[in-house]
């Protein structure tokens, strides 16, 4: 476990990045590449029962954005719209202004929402998930609510679903 800074636990207590490291029976290492996850002490025993650490995996290092100098994973983002509010469909889009990880705030994140959804309930829905976001993650958020099924999903080269574009896309 590397912890190359310092980071608030979770509930079961340790945050850490994850390094692969094998030894030989020389009992030196040969090699130490950096896995890119995030991870966090899950507390208790796995679920399915064998024995070991049970960890969860909070997101890529390498899907990190940088909001006014604090560390932001786009899941975390839609875990907090997603627990918000009932009238959003779980879809969401952070848009950067340009390359590289760093995003001035406000950030502009799309959101799908359901179909039919007044101008009104939009509105007050914009300032409950902005308060919501800059509670939780400390920093101010712009909203553009796009309705069910015009919201278009992008995949990145490994099927993964691309929670993160450029504003020029």
């Amino acid at each position: 476990m590397v912890c190359p800074r310092p980071v608030a636990p979770t509930d079961g207590g340790q945050v850490w990045t994850s390094v692969q490291t094998s030894r030989p029976k020389s009992g030196r290492t040969r090699r130490r590449p950096h896995l890119r996850g995030w991870c966090a002490d899950g507390g208790g025993r796995p679920r399915c029962g064998r024995p070991g650490p049970r960890m969860l995996f909070k997101g890529r290092v390498d899907d990190m954005l940088l909001v006014k100098g604090v560390n932001v994973f786009p899941n975390a983002v839609r875990d907090v719209i997603n627990k918000t509010s009932d009238l959003t469909t779980g879809n969401i889009r952070i848009v950067k202004s340009g390359p590289g990880p760093v995003v001035p705030a406000p950030v502009l994140v799309k959101v799908e929402v359901k179909a039919g959804l007044p101008d009104e309930q939009k509105q007050a829905l914009a300032g409950d998930l902005d308060n919501a976001i800059h509670h939780q993650l400390r920093f101010r958020a712009t909203f553009n609510f796009i309705d069910e099924g015009e919201f278009e999903l992008l995949k990145g080269a490994t099927g993964k679903t691309r929670l993160v574009e450029e504003a020029d896309q």
